[in-house]
């Protein structure tokens, strides 16, 4: 697979289509995710977002080129331009937004994709290029850590590093912005929801409009091309379309346009025509549908797909839609699914219906019937719903019914809400009717507004009033706030929740408006709650003026952990500023919290200013613990200037777990030179702390290469353990390999404890092949050490191996303290089989004697 260097550069330089069409769909899910979740939902707006972002890519290939992560600049300049866009948004009233459900937390400790989304990307942002690079990759792209390596240059021990350390300064964002959750929480919601689906038609819409040279297409070709880059699994919504448009061309006709189309753009793609597809739509189903399914190329096999519906009629498509659902889900029989379906919707609906039914839900039965109503709901939505009661899963006509809905939400919000109108109460009905009426409050938040107050006081009635406040708070906050204020009670949580929305949208647009507001507000709860919302949004562009505006209007516990929150943007531009208000809140969790974001953003600016204060703070474990951050970011990024500056803390309590960051910084950058670093320090310097850092971070990576190094070692307590705990960790790997590597030991301890190490290792993966290399062990203490851990392992399960095992230890004391130990587990559970044993082992009558003691349940006699 090409890199993404390598496609942009084949684009910069000769206009390669194909590739910019690549890189379209390789990182269009995440410049989607991240617009989609900073204009909060609206999808058109987001849409528009995209498209712009690459339209900037296509323009600025040639100085991109050379760019180290593209995901990084994407993800930048996506968030740019969405910011830009919603305050346009706010200027014009003229955009549309489909708005995410939103319900209220139930309690402040708990965490909702609702609270992170708004302000992910916004906390992904403040990170470093490095750390944000890594987090990108991982979670919005779902790449593997060896993927991550490969594309940053990182070892994977780094690039866990920089994940760990991300996770936790994204946690700290969201806690000063008051979402409380933990770093294993935040990590599973970016993984499930950090990566968006994108739309079907958008990655070709996207596509077309990005490039600059795109030929101008009319009819038919307009058409193709908005579907030829689809690669998705989502249901090909725009294929209804695109079949529907060729539908009334005769067939001979549309075979010539393809054949056009192809001698036209493929050359100029740096392909040749494909001739394979010329006899698409003969008479043998089966084979041409094989031959459409084997191209390559997307581009190919949406045009072949297209083309090769068009040429069946109802029964023919029947034909290929049963041979396919019997065939492997990949990649192509699931697009080739959607296509043939949606024709065959359109010309047969109900006879589609029967179809899908009669395949298994392994079959894909459930993708089918999805793309079957959303062709269907998008054509007849009225006859569509009355064919539901075909559907007898209850669960599968509930997705269904929400797949026509929301269909129709898009196009006709208020046709929408009638149906929901006729519907029983449920979780489908909620999130419908949100999303209904915050697109019809986008159009007419008046008439929205009014209509959803006639609905019945229910739990459904509170998400409709939802999404006409989310929607309206967008184009008019002002307004929003006023219809909120003078139509729904006071103290009602719907009430509560409009108030925080709107107040919300205007602080990022009119702060002083805002201001004003909250000023009459007589309700000290929502008072407090609507400051700690506008200190949040104001922050973002001036921490300074807000800082102003709640030392001076704020008290107690609010005032205090707005200020905390206001010193993270604050010290981004001027950390000592920042460090001026530190005072202003009391000692605890909320000053601890605003510590650790100046020093992160100090130490992002001047570490060592930052490790200075952090010195001079009092030695609190959380102080610590910053300062040990500290240092090991600036050890990832320079790792000599911080080695420099930890040797400077010599005799500081901490020392030892600084020179451990440091080493193990060092290895992943260049092991070899790490560990001449590390063996030529003094003794009294770390020698040993950074030597077994060293080996012990690259046995992880190669325990080959850790071996060798261990064995420059002088001899003594630190050279056995580090070689034992190398033999360990490479046992794991591969057993084998470190058995023989370690017999080439001296007699002695190294030899004892690696060979202990690599026996308890090998034992636990094949207990069979580690028991046959024991028993070839010469005698000593190193075999000794490696029988003691097949007895603790078969003692329970086979007591009689266990004992004829003990019995071949060669050291006496060895010998005796582990035979008394199988004896007696033996003779517990079953005493005739251990004196038995005890009788017949080739042992002195004095160990005989004292073993029988033991079955009998005597003190075994002194030896």
């Amino acid at each position: 697979m090409l890199t993404d260097y390598e496609l942009l550069r084949r684009y910069a330089d000769s206009g390669d289509e194909a590739a910019f069409a690549e890189l379209v769909q390789r990182h269009l899910p995440l410049v989607y995710g991240v617009a989609l979740r900073v204009v909060n939902g609206n999808v058109p707006l987001a849409e528009e977002v995209a498209q712009n972002v690459f339209t900037s890519l296509a323009h600025r290939a040639g100085v991109l080129c050379d760019h180290p992560v593209l995901a990084g600049w994407l993800h930048t300049t996506t968030r740019h331009l969405a910011c830009k866009a919603v305050r346009g948004e706010l200027r014009r009233h003229a955009r549309e937004q489909e708005a995410a459900a939103m319900q209220e937390t139930t309690t402040e400790a708990e965490m909702s994709w609702d609270q992170l989304r708004p302000v992910l990307d916004e906390a992904v942002g403040q990170l470093r290029e490095c750390e944000r690079n890594v987090v990108l990759l991982r979670f919005f792209q779902g790449k593997t850590f060896p993927e991550i390596e490969a594309a940053l240059g990182l070892t994977e021990s780094t690039a866990h590093k920089h994940v760990e350390r991300s996770l936790e300064k994204i946690r700290r964002h969201f806690a000063r912005r008051g979402v409380t959750t933990t770093v294993a929480l935040l990590a599973a919601a970016m993984a499930t929801h950090a990566a968006i689906a994108v739309p079907a038609s958008l990655t070709a819409q996207v596509t077309q409009a990005s490039l600059a040279q795109a030929a101008s297409a009319s009819g038919l070709v307009h058409f193709l091309w908005k579907i030829f880059f689809m690669s998705t699994k989502t249901k090909i919504i725009t294929t209804a379309v695109v079949v529907a448009a060729i539908a009334s061309i005769p067939i001979a006709l549309q075979r010539q346009q393809i054949i056009e189309l192809e001698t036209k753009y493929v050359p100029a793609m740096g392909r040749a025509p494909s001739k394979q597809l010329a006899t698409v739509g003969a008479a043998n189903v089966a084979r041409d549908l094989r031959r459409v399914l084997d191209l390559k190329n997307n581009f190919d096999l949406m045009r072949g797909l297209v083309d090769f519906a068009n040429s069946l009629d109802a029964a023919g498509l029947k034909e290929a839609l049963t041979d396919l659902s019997k065939l492997p889900p990949t990649h192509n029989t699931s697009v080739a699914l959607d296509i043939l379906m949606s024709r065959l919707a359109s010309l047969n609906p109900q006879g589609a219906l029967e179809l899908a039914n009669s395949i298994p839900i392994a079959n894909g039965r459930q993708n089918l019937l999805e793309t079957l109503f959303t062709t269907w709901g998008q054509a007849d939505p009225a006859k569509a719903l009355a064919a539901l009661s075909a559907i007898t899963n209850p669960h599968e006509r509930e997705m269904l019914t929400g797949t026509i809905v929301n269909g129709l939400i898009n196009t006709d919000p208020k046709a929408a809400i009638n149906i929901l109108n006729s519907l029983p109460g449920g979780s489908l009905t909620n999130a419908s009717y949100n999303n209904a009426f915050s697109r019809w409050a986008m159009h007419d938040p008046a008439a929205a507004s009014a209509a959803v107050l006639n609905l019945p006081p229910t739990h459904t009635r509170d998400f409709a009033i939802q999404g006409v406040v989310n929607s309206w708070a967008q184009l008019d906050p002002q307004a929003a706030l006023a219809w909120a204020n003078s139509s729904l009670p006071a103290g009602n949580s719907n009430r509560v929740m409009a108030e925080k929305v709107a107040i919300s949208s205007l602080a990022k647009s009119d702060p002083q408006a805002a201001v004003n507001y909250v000023a009459n507000v007589t309700n000290v709860a929502s008072k407090n709650q609507l400051t700690l919302s506008i200190a949040s949004q104001w922050g973002q562009d001036d921490p300074q003026a807000a800082l102003n505006w709640v030392s001076q209007s704020a008290s107690g516990q609010t005032r205090d952990s707005a200020i905390s929150a206001l010193l993270g943007p604050l010290s981004q531009s001027d950390p000592a500023a920042a460090l001026g208000y530190l005072d202003q809140i009391p000692s605890g969790k909320l000053q601890d919290d605003a510590v650790a974001q100046i020093s992160q953003n100090w130490a992002e600016q001047n570490v060592t200013a930052d490790l200075g204060w952090l010195q001079s703070l009092p030695g609190s474990t959380a102080n610590k613990i910053l300062i040990r951050n500290a240092i090991n970011d600036w050890a990832s990024a320079n790792p000599d200037a911080a080695t420099a500056y930890v040797q400077t803390m010599q005799g500081d309590s901490q020392y030892g777990r600084l020179m451990q960051q440091v080493a193990a910084n060092r290895m992943a950058a260049d092991p070899n030179a790490a560990f001449a670093w590390a063996n030529a320090l003094p003794a009294d310097a770390g020698h040993d702390i950074a030597v077994g850092e060293v080996i012990s971070q690259l046995t992880n990576i190669s325990p080959q290469q850790a071996w060798s190094m261990a064995q420059q070692l002088p001899a003594g307590d630190v050279t056995d353990n580090t070689l034992s705990n190398v033999a360990a960790k490479w046992a794991a790997q591969d057993p084998a390999q470190a058995a023989n590597v370690i017999a080439n030991l001296p007699a002695g301890q190294a030899l004892t404890d690696a060979t202990n190490a690599v026996a308890q290792a090998w034992l636990k993966h094949d207990p069979t092949a580690a028991s046959q290399w024991i028993d070839t062990l010469p005698a000593g203490n190193a075999r000794d050490a490696a029988v003691t851990q097949i007895i603790s392992v078969e003692g329970a399960n086979s007591p009689s191996t266990a004992f004829s095992w003990a019995v071949s230890i060669g050291n006496p004391d060895t010998q005796a303290k582990q035979l008394s130990a199988v004896v007696q587990e033996w003779a517990a559970k079953d005493p005739a089989g251990a004196a038995a044993a005890v009788q017949n082992a080739n042992i002195t009558d004095q160990e005989r004697a004292s073993l029988m003691n033991v079955v009998q349940g005597l003190k075994p006699a002194t030896k």
